[in-house]
């Protein structure tokens, strides 16, 4: 009974249609056999027709497994990548390139099969692995700020620095403070903006922001760099 359930829907139809046929040439007479060579027919041909019919399907599901698992690799990959070209965490950018690597050394591995929809796991694994430097030396650029400027002080409207990264212009305001950066920071940070005509404003600390300021620089665009992230820049450019 267990191994019939594992039958698949296809062999037990080629089951029924081979019974059907045999019966009818039972039946008929046409074949000039008696009941006994009728049955070995039968039987022979319910092994043949059904084991082949079986192996079949059964290697069709298995492809189908494959080729569902290759599709989840391949957006990972994708997700892998995007985190590659876009953090300034060096951890994450390490292990997202390991991952990447081994995702499409998988994909790799089945190429064979109709997952790709054109692509060439192959060819991009072999470009993932000769741009890698390059790629390293675009994740230390993401830290390299150009055309700083440190403002007056007096009238800079809550703004300390404005600078420049990949085309994007850069409105920070620093705190140093003994205690967490509330949202009257974030507020000033977004004017300060404003009036100087910048892309992203940011508040950048020694410490790190109370709930409050999170919410509200998530619901005006400001970015927070807290502790941590100060002294992973830090870090970086000491490297």
């Amino acid at each position: 009974m267990k191994y019939f359930k594992k039958i698949t829907l296809t062999s037990k139809i080629v089951f029924i249609l081979w019974t059907l046929y045999a019966l009818c040439m039972l039946f008929s007479g046409e074949a000039g056999i008696g009941f006994a060579q009728w049955l070995v027919i039968w039987i022979f041909g319910c092994l043949l027709f059904v084991g082949i019919a079986q192996f079949l399907s059964e290697k069709r599901k298995k492809n189908q497994s494959a080729i569902d698992l290759a599709q989840g690799h391949m957006q990972r990959a994708t997700q892998l990548a995007n985190t590659i070209n876009i953090t300034c965490n060096f951890e994450e950018f390490v292990n997202s390139y390991r991952e990447l690597i081994k995702n499409m050394e998988f994909l790799q591995s089945i190429e064979n099969l109709s997952f790709s929809n054109g692509k060439n796991p192959s060819k991009e694994l072999a470009e993932i692995r000769e741009k890698r430097s390059l790629t390293e030396k675009n994740f230390v650029d993401r830290y390299l700020f150009k055309n700083v400027e440190v403002t007056q002080g007096s009238g800079d409207h809550g703004i300390d620095i404005l600078a420049e990264k990949d085309g994007i212009t850069y409105a920070i305001q620093c705190k140093c403070y003994s205690s967490n950066i509330g949202n009257s920071a974030v507020q000033q940070a977004h004017t300060g903006k404003s009036l100087y005509h910048k892309d992203i404003a940011v508040v950048l600390t020694n410490r790190y922001f109370t709930p409050q300021a999170k919410q509200e620089a998530q619901a005006l665009g400001v970015k927070l760099w807290d502790r941590d992230k100060l002294n992973s820049m830090i870090e970086k450019a000491n490297s």
